[in-house]
């Protein structure tokens, strides 16, 4: 009967030991099937400087979202200046958090830049020169914010370049070569935004299907 008892007594406090550990790794198994990590990024970031209307960069930023799946959001304008898209640039690295993957800047200052783009992949930044893009046609305006801002995140996200010119990741080389491409991820791009995501454990957002070729209106 000792030994029995004994036994039985083991038993009862190694049922307790895996009880508590189901309550104790409940929460760790909740993070890791959504995808969530406390120390991990949960999206991108968007923001102008000087002369973008909240509309337009409303627009930009929901266009992101809705063909990345990934949760996008707009910071308040901003006001630097500098010599150069670069110096601006590094003046406002610091916007980006450890809750962002990448900050994007569309600049619409009163400096006159060449430079269509510039970024700092290992602070996780860039910038659109937004004035440069503007034109008569304001479709065509946005849709070169668009196309840029695109190109932006996948760069600043670690996408490589593409010989694809229906893809934002394409690489253009006139105004006349970034108005004929297309807007959004070609599909080998895409996946690998979403092998990126994964791994950095960014969650996708669960009601948006990720599109494939054509950006959706």
């Amino acid at each position: 009967m000792l030994v029995l008892c004994n036994h039985e007594d083991m038993m009862m406090k190694w049922m307790l030991s895996c009880l508590m550990g189901f309550v104790w790794l409940g929460p760790l198994v909740a993070g890791a099937e959504s995808g969530e990590d406390a120390g991990a990024p949960t999206g991108v970031a968007v923001a102008a400087i000087g002369e973008v209307s909240a509309e337009h960069m409303e627009r930009v930023r929901s266009f992101v979202e809705r063909n990345t799946s990934i949760e996008t959001r707009l910071l308040e304008p901003q006001d630097a200046t500098g010599e150069s898209l670069s110096e601006i640039l590094d003046s406002l690295a610091h916007l980006r958090t450890p809750e962002q993957a990448c900050v994007v800047l569309l600049y619409a200052g009163d400096r006159e830049f060449e430079d269509h783009t510039v970024y700092r992949y290992e602070a996780g930044v860039g910038i659109v020169n937004a004035g440069l893009m503007v034109t008569a046609d304001e479709e065509v305006y946005l849709r070169r914010l668009e196309k840029l801002t695109m190109r932006s995140v996948g760069l600043l996200m670690g996408v490589e370049m593409v010989p694809n010119p229906q893809s934002a990741m394409w690489t253009y080389r006139s105004m006349s070569d970034l108005d004929a491409m297309g807007r959004n991820f070609d599909p080998p791009s895409l996946m690998r935004l979403r092998e990126i995501a994964r791994k950095q454990a960014i969650p996708l957002i669960k009601d948006s299907s990720l599109p494939l070729m054509e950006p959706r209106e």
